[in-house]
C-alpha cells in the first residue's frame, strides 16, 4: 500500500520524522527496514539515531542506479500519470489531488499478484460510490442522464495553457498527446501522416514514438494543435487583466488575466515577476 504526502525540499529531518510517525506508524506500526535514496535527510545523524533507537534498519539505494529500488521508481511514475489528469488546468494545486490518487493507486489491481493493495491490507476491498445504489440489470439511458454525462464531460475540456509571456512552471503535468487525429497513411517504416487541421504550424508526420492509439470517445480534452507554434508551445495572448490580489506565498503581486479568444473561465493568476518578462 503507498501513501502519498505533500513535502518541501525545505523540510528537515526531523519534520519528516514527525510527518512519518503521523500519517505512517500510526496506521502500520514500526517498520522493520526503511529505504530510501541518500537524501542528506536521511544521512543526518538525527535520523540514523532514531531508528537505531526503535531498531528499524536503514537501507540505502545507490546514487545514479534507480534499480536498486525499482518499486519505488515504478510507484512514482504511476503517481506522475495519476497527478497530470486529476490537476487539470491547475498544475500548482496538485497536491489537491494526492488524496485521490493515492486511493486510485491502493485500489488498482497489481499485476503480479492480481490484487490491489487495500485488499491485501484490509482483506477486503473498498466500497466505492457506485457501490451504494443497486441498478437494475437492464437501465434505459434517458436524454437527461445523456446530456447530464456531456455535462459532465465538458467540465474535463479546458486545457491547460501555456502563457507566451512565459515557459510553463510543470512540465510534468502538461498535456502528453493532442488529438485525436486520422492516420492518412505510412511513410517509410517508422513515420505516419495525420490529418491536422490546415492553420497548424508543425509538420504533419510523426514518428510511431510520438503517437498513441486514441481509446473511447472522441471527445478532444486537449488543447488544440492548430494554436502550437514551431516549438510545440501553446501560444496565447493576453487581452485584459481585470482583478489584483497579493500573494503571501510568493511574496509577489498577481494579476488575472484575461487571454485573447479565450472564455472568461479560463483567466489565470500570474505573478507580476512573469508578466515583467
Amino acid at each position: 500500500m503507498a501513501h502519498f504526502l505533500p513535502c518541501k525540499k525545505t523540510n528537515d529531518a526531523v519534520y519528516i520524522a514527525n510527518l512519518f510517525f503521523r500519517e505512517i506508524v500510526r496506521l502500520h506500526g514500526i517498520p522493520k527496514s526503511i529505504v530510501s535514496d541518500r537524501d542528506v535527510k536521511f544521512l543526518s545523524h538525527f535520523w540514523q539515531a532514531l531508528w537505531k533507537k526503535l531498531d528499524t534498519t536503514l537501507k540505502f539505494s545507490t546514487t545514479a542506479h534507480p534499480q536498486t529500488n525499482g518499486q519505488t521508481e515504478v510507484t512514482n511514475r504511476t503517481l506522475g500519470n495519476l497527478i497530470c489528469p486529476l490537476s487539470g488546468s491547475k498544475p500548482k494545486q496538485w497536491n489537491l489531488a494526492l488524496a485521490q490518487a493515492e486511493f486510485t493507486f491502493n485500489n488498482m489491481k497489481n499485476r503480479s499478484t492480481g490484487r490491489c493493495p487495500f485488499e491485501i491490507v484490509y482483506a477486503r476491498s473498498p466500497r466505492l460510490t457506485f457501490d451504494l445504489s443497486n441498478l437494475p440489470s437492464n437501465v434505459d439511458i434517458s436524454n437527461e442522464v445523456e446530456n447530464m454525462i456531456d455535462r459532465i464531460q465538458n467540465l474535463h475540456k479546458e486545457p491547460y495553457r501555456q502563457q507566451s509571456v512565459a515557459n510553463r512552471c510543470c512540465e510534468k503535468l502538461s498535456p502528453r498527446y493532442f488529438g485525436p487525429y486520422m492516420v492518412l497513411g505510412r511513410v517509410g517504416e517508422v513515420a505516419y501522416l495525420l490529418d491536422l487541421p490546415e492553420i497548424a504550424k508543425i509538420h504533419s508526420v510523426f514518428h510511431v514514438s510520438q503517437l498513441k492509439k486514441a481509446m473511447g470517445d472522441k471527445h478532444q480534452i486537449q488543447p488544440d494543435i492548430a494554436m502550437l507554434n514551431d516549438q510545440m508551445e501553446l501560444v496565447l495572448e493576453p487581452e485584459n487583466v481585470t482583478q489584483l490580489r497579493w500573494n503571501d506565498t510568493e511574496r509577489d503581486w498577481e494579476y488575472l488575466v484575461q487571454w485573447k479568444d479565450q472564455p472568461s473561465h479560463e483567466a489565470t493568476w500570474e505573478s507580476y515577476a512573469m508578466l515583467a518578462n
